[in-house]
């Protein structure tokens, strides 16, 4: 069985859309990795870039794949930096 379902592709494609229909589906979780960041942060993805730079958020975001990858059964969609 699959721990977890994570979700890549470009701005706009339909990652969200898509992971939270599947985790009703599955009766996973779905996590948002953006909305996550911007949570933590207390800021919006494109105030953390200008604010505080790309690098903070790249960290931010790799910060919380890691917490993410320690549950199971989960639907993510990820950030578009991910795979990069």
């Amino acid at each position: 069985m699959v721990d977890n379902i994570y979700l890549i592709g470009f701005s706009g494609t339909g990652k969200t859309s898509i992971g939270m229909e599947l985790a009703l589906i599955l009766e996973w979780v779905f996590i948002d990795m953006d909305c996550m960041i911007e949570n933590s942060l207390g800021k919006s993805i494109s105030d953390i870039f200008e604010d505080e730079g790309e690098d903070v958020f790249r960290n931010a975001e790799s910060e919380c794949l890691r917490d993410i990858s320690e549950a199971r059964h989960q639907v993510v969609s990820t950030g578009g930096g991910v795979p990069v």
